[in-house]
């Protein structure tokens, strides 16, 4: 695929992020909504942080992200955000399991999705250990973290930090590599 193509993959994503949220979202009662979106970015940037040395996925160059920080900082900010205010405004809270677990369930498929084509694009690598199954895994988790934190933010965090424990263990991420 070439640069442009890719380059205008990415940039179709992120405006179509952006216009679900438009279409979908509750935009009266985006201040409710807001603390949860903040707090799956701000998770994301701790990956960022925590792995900045030690990357277990690479987001690639393009002409609109000529660098991994710059993509990912996109992907915050039009993918994410819109992410963490859609869940929370358009979950089928009063329903029955299966609808909320269908519910989640496509937004898995969406994002799991999308990395598909993006990593068969070559605009994303996996490294050290790091695959699709293991991106599919924190997509699902990160879902369910969105949901958790709108109705028991205390607990999202547990979720989070034990997530995230597991995650440094099991891929043996350096912690001196953040000095």
């Amino acid at each position: 695929m070439g640069e442009w193509a890719k380059s205008g993959l990415v940039l179709l994503t992120s405006v179509s992020w952006l216009v679900a949220y438009w279409i979908f979202g509750d935009h009266k009662r985006w201040r409710e909504y807001y603390a949860t979106a903040l707090f799956i970015c701000m998770w994301d940037f701790i990956s960022t942080i925590l792995t900045f040395h030690y990357g277990l996925w690479r987001f690639e160059r393009t002409m609109i992200s000529p660098s991994h920080v710059q993509a990912d900082f996109s992907i915050v900010f039009t993918h994410l955000l819109p992410m963490g205010m859609l869940i929370p405004a358009r979950y089928p809270y009063k329903s029955g399991w299966w609808k909320q677990g269908w519910f989640l369930l496509f937004f898995l498929a969406v994002n799991s999705g999308l990395e598909a084509i993006f990593h068969a694009a070559h605009l994303i690598s996996y490294y050290h250990g790091w695959n699709y199954a293991w991106s599919v895994a924190l997509w699902g988790m990160m879902i369910l973290a969105i949901r958790i934190h709108y109705t028991h933010p205390i607990w999202a965090w547990v979720f989070n930090i034990a997530m995230t424990a597991f995650i440094i263990w099991h891929f043996k991420i350096p912690i001196p590599s953040l000095t």
